[in-house]
């Protein structure tokens, strides 16, 4: 997966030392946050949660309005969370589901950029391997008098997810650069990113996000 990344990032950076002499380039630093919702038949129900993501980014303007923004997320949090009741034997338990995968990716985006050279709406693909996956399932008896044999009464057990898959999704949304200087600026953008695979193999469970993330980005002199 690194050997990838690494890749991807020496094509981009040759690419961009390729373009014409008016073409304007910028590298920048991003980082952020998600909100995920999770979803499928095979879930019981829909989860959410919060992650943190983070990486850098390259910003080739063609024109006063039309570029390429390309973010190589080195770090993606997808965590998600719920609760739900279950009887076994007469007894009730409220099971609580932790789920986090963390993934490294791609993120080629076109961007339109307004004449103010402020506002920008961006759209694309995403691509996101796997860098870590795991669940925590905590079950609470919740029925008066009853425990487990070991006396508590919860139970927690994590499990390592396997055979997650690669993630591809299509990103839309909108952001607004604020100027600092000549050469450089601050720039943030609101997304929304609509998963197309599963997580896991055969296995009905999508997840789909919510991203706000900032960049701080600096021109290169092409």
């Amino acid at each position: 997966m690194r050997k990838r990344l690494v890749l991807i990032l020496a094509i981009l950076l040759v690419f961009a030392g390729a373009l014409p002499a008016q073409t304007n380039v910028a590298l920048g630093l991003v980082v952020g946050g998600n909100y995920n919702v999770h979803t499928g038949s095979d879930l019981q129900k829909t989860g959410t949660g919060v992650g943190f993501v983070g990486g850098g980014q390259i910003d080739v303007s063609f024109s006063k309005s039309i570029g390429l923004l390309t973010t190589i997320y080195a770090y993606d949090n997808r965590i998600g969370k719920y609760t739900y009741p279950v009887n076994s034997g007469g007894v009730d338990y409220s099971v609580d589901v932790s789920v986090t995968i963390a993934y490294a990716g791609v993120e080629p985006l076109l961007k339109f950029t307004m004449p103010d050279d402020r506002f920008f709406f961006v759209a694309g693909p995403s691509i996101g391997f796997k860098v870590a996956g795991q669940s925590e399932v905590t079950a609470t008896v919740t029925t008066p008098g009853y425990s487990y044999s070991n006396g508590f009464a919860s139970q927690t057990t994590t499990n390592d997810l396997q055979d997650i898959n690669t993630r591809f999704e299509l990103n839309a949304g909108a952001g607004y650069a604020f100027k600092i200087d000549p050469q450089s600026r601050l720039t943030s953008r609101l997304m929304i990113a609509y998963g197309f695979t599963n997580v896991e193999k055969n296995v009905d469970w999508r997840i789909n996000s919510v991203r706000l993330v900032a960049a701080l980005e600096f021109d290169l002199h092409h």
